[in-house]
């Protein structure tokens, strides 16, 4: 499974979605996760000392992933218990991403990578979901033979 195809399965469909605008400024090396001593306080630090507010830890692990691959604004479910069910599925899409890259672009300068990663998690935004109960599906017509 890629990135796109991860959202548009468990993410588009979601009637509970909240859009999330995130930085455009990101230093890779400053993102972080930190809990504060209030439970509903944990901030996703991404550039200095400049940082997301996030509801819960999963909200920060989520959006870390695709803050790190520089989008600028992504959709996230607000039941928290869908959440947890999909964010091992999503930190292991991004590992597979991960590891085909390291296999199949060895060789390829470092920056050429993480572009080519990065545009992967882009196309997040490119497609329609996979399945929307709103939308009813297409009659395929019948094809009859004239003898």
């Amino acid at each position: 499974m890629n990135p796109t195809r991860f959202y548009r399965t468990y993410i588009k469909p979601r009637k509970d979605l909240r859009e999330v605008d995130l930085p455009n400024r990101v230093d890779r090396n400053e993102i972080r996760i930190e809990k504060t001593m209030f439970p509903n306080d944990v901030r996703l630090y991404y550039w200095k000392d400049k940082h997301i507010q996030c509801q819960s830890e999963l909200e920060a692990q989520y959006l870390k992933i695709w803050l790190k691959h520089g989008l600028t604004t992504i959709e996230i479910p607000k039941d928290e218990k869908y959440l947890a069910e999909i964010m091992p599925i999503l930190e292991k899409v991004e590992k597979i991403v991960y590891e085909a890259a390291e296999e199949k672009l060895a060789g390829y300068r470092e920056e050429t990578q993480k572009n080519i990663i990065d545009g992967l998690f882009w196309k997040v935004h490119d497609d329609e979901a996979e399945y929307n109960p709103d939308k009813p599906k297409k009659k395929q017509p019948k094809v009859t033979k004239r003898l």
